[in-house]
């Protein structure tokens, strides 16, 4: 399955560093780097088996905080609640 995630952070002039956890996995932890253009936010996406019924996507600052704005599950846009989804 393909998840997708925008991510944002207030402060991101300094490259803070961020880790992606789904269900408690480490899946990635990056510099949060900005392209020319954008205003604080960064989609990220990844493939995936994911079991069927709650599932959750979490964003760790290293030093900054940060909020998970609007997901997709294979390029369909779903609900969540803080990173909480169901499939």
């Amino acid at each position: 399955m393909k998840l997708e995630c925008e991510i944002f952070t207030a402060d991101y002039s300094n490259t803070p560093a961020y880790r992606v956890f789904v269900n408690g996995e480490l899946m990635t932890e990056r510099d949060y780097v900005i392209p020319p253009g954008e205003l604080g936010h960064y989609n990220f996406m990844c493939h995936l088996d994911l079991p069927t019924g709650e599932n959750k996507l979490e964003v760790k600052g290293v030093s900054h905080h940060f909020d998970i704005g609007t997901m997709w599950l294979d390029d369909k846009q779903i609900n969540h609640k803080g990173g909480v989804f169901q499939i």
